[in-house]
């Protein structure tokens, strides 16, 4: 990961919509900068763990999701 910042379970459980002046209820919901509104395609790799999330339109990328094991989860 090139920098990225990496959010924990507490930061991310209050998070909502990202748009400017948008007041929706709800849940955080993952969107593409390139093209709002598209699927976004996940591919997993077992060897890092890592979901990788893809606009679908041009391939570029959303997100990284690091998949913890569940040994390591805090009990949330």
């Amino acid at each position: 990961m090139n920098g990225e910042r990496i959010y924990s379970r507490r930061e991310l459980d209050p998070m909502k919509c990202g748009t400017p002046g948008c007041e929706c209820p709800g849940p955080l919901v993952l969107n593409s900068r390139c093209h709002r509104g598209r699927p976004i395609e996940f591919t997993y790799d077992w060897t890092t763990g890592l979901l990788t999330g893809r606009c679908t339109k041009c391939s570029r990328l959303v997100c990284h999701i690091a998949v913890a094991d569940t040994a390591t989860q805090d009990g949330r």
